[in-house]
């Protein structure tokens, strides 16, 4: 471990302020994360190299964010003594709630900081929008619109091990009829109607006759009437500040100005209005002061909220491995059509610190990083092949100016355990590996 003074100074930056201090709440920053990088430049570790590396670390992977489509699950590993933290983006709707959930796995249990970042304005620019609590690991968030948005996961500083994260969405609303779910709608937000003269406003979900319509939210109940375009209706003014519309209803179970819960009865499935000459269904809309019709489907479409397993292999994770074969393209993201970051020929040595699916999240020896398919990586274990060299100097990294492990006598065997440029990476007769250039 190195600097182990750094810790123990860390540890004491933490708690050497008197809690509810004035002057202290007065310019507390907004999140446990920013709390704890003040705390570190209070104790002036942003000063020392590894200090300076953690607030770098977290400030240069929000630029480096790894494009995902939730859901998402990938298992990890952070070196306690490389500072280093992950970000992924993606999309999210207005109307679904991000889940996200954290599992660690050490010999000695460590903090992470979890932060969600909104991109916003023009030009772009991240703004913080939720953090997790400092000793939670969890977060959950609803968006007030849709955008693209950047998770931000780092430990605390001389503190790592495994980790498996969990990105998935929900239904912010309840399913609005009784044991259905999204595979039931047929007809969405927007299509034509009436010869393309007007856009369809919700969702047309269909079930049987007299199928229970339920509350999608708490709320009361501002209008149960008939009209010649929606038959027997209700009005729902939810505690979300959103008004819910049920049309078609073969009955109405629900008075004006009655308090309704989400999931209790309010109608049941018909074709009223002017819906007669179709199946029975409901008309699902809903409303917005100063949005007009908004599309219901990502309040309530249920969806598959579990992410792919992780089947790569992750005990190989905190260790080299090398490409099995010719031109193995490095990735942007653990997906095909992700753009090529780079070609590796074959043997190239990659450090594997993450899994998703069946790729892994891999670093090459000169820092670049990417994801490669695991069907096309193999252990390091068993060498390639073993060359005969002269006096040879072992090196840490494939690099001239990189420091010296070892001075190796002539004459002296060793395994080739795989290569990154002009380098090998080999293994001494006493055990050691690192880099020659022969």
């Amino acid at each position: 471990m190195r600097f182990p003074w750094i810790f123990a100074l860390a540890t004491g930056a933490l708690c050497g302020c008197a809690p509810g201090s004035p002057l202290r709440e007065a310019v507390r920053p907004s999140s446990p994360y920013e709390r704890y990088a003040e705390s570190l430049r209070d104790a002036g570790l942003d000063k020392t190299a590894l200090g300076g590396d953690w607030l770098s670390a977290g400030r240069g992977v929000l630029s480096n964010a790894t494009p995902v489509d939730l859901p998402v699950r990938e298992t990890g590993y952070l070196s306690p003594g490389e500072p280093a933290a992950r970000a992924w983006r993606f999309s999210l709707a207005h109307g679904r709630r991000l889940v996200i959930n954290v599992e660690t796995i050490a010999a000695e249990p460590f903090r992470v900081y979890l932060d969600l970042f909104e991109l916003r304005g023009d030009p772009p620019d991240l703004q913080l929008v939720a953090s997790a609590e400092a000793d939670a690991a969890q977060l959950e968030f609803e968006p007030e619109r849709g955008g693209t948005f950047v998770l931000r996961l780092q430990p605390e500083l001389l503190r790592g091990g495994r980790f498996t994260i969990t990105e998935h969405t929900t239904a912010t609303l309840t399913f609005p009829i009784e044991g259905r779910e999204g595979d039931r709608i047929a007809s969405s937000f927007g299509d034509p109607r009436d010869g393309g003269g007007r856009d369809h406003q919700g969702l047309d979900i269909f079930a049987r006759r007299g199928t229970r319509v339920v509350a999608a939210a708490d709320g009361w109940v501002t209008s149960a009437g008939t009209s010649n375009l929606g038959g027997n209706v209700v009005w729902i003014r939810s505690s979300r500040g959103q008004s819910h519309y049920y049309a078609h209803l073969d009955e109405q179970l629900v008075a004006p100005g009655a308090r309704v819960r989400a999931g209790e009865p309010i109608g049941t499935v018909g074709n009223t209005g002017n819906a007669r000459t179709t199946a029975p269904h409901l008309h699902f809309g809903i409303y917005r002061r100063g949005s007009g019709a908004i599309d219901p489907f990502p309040f309530v479409f249920t969806g598959s909220a579990r992410p792919a397993p992780v089947t790569a292999n992750t005990d190989a994770l905190g260790s080299w491995l090398r490409v099995s074969n010719a031109n193995v393209r490095l990735r942007a993201a653990p997906a095909l059509s992700a753009p090529i970051v780079r070609d590796l020929p074959q043997h190239t040595v990659v450090y594997a610190d993450g899994a998703v699916r069946d790729w892994y999240r891999v670093q090459l020896p000169d820092g670049t990083a990417g994801f490669v398919s695991g069907r096309l990586t193999e252990s390091t274990d068993q060498p390639i092949r073993t060359e005969r060299a002269g006096s040879v100097r072992l090196l840490d990294r494939p690099m001239v100016t990189a420091a010296p492990i070892e001075d190796l006598d002539a004459p002296v065997r060793l395994p080739i355990l795989g290569r990154f440029g002009d380098f090998l990476f080999v293994r001494t007769p006493g055990g050691r590996e690192g880099w020659v250039q022969l």
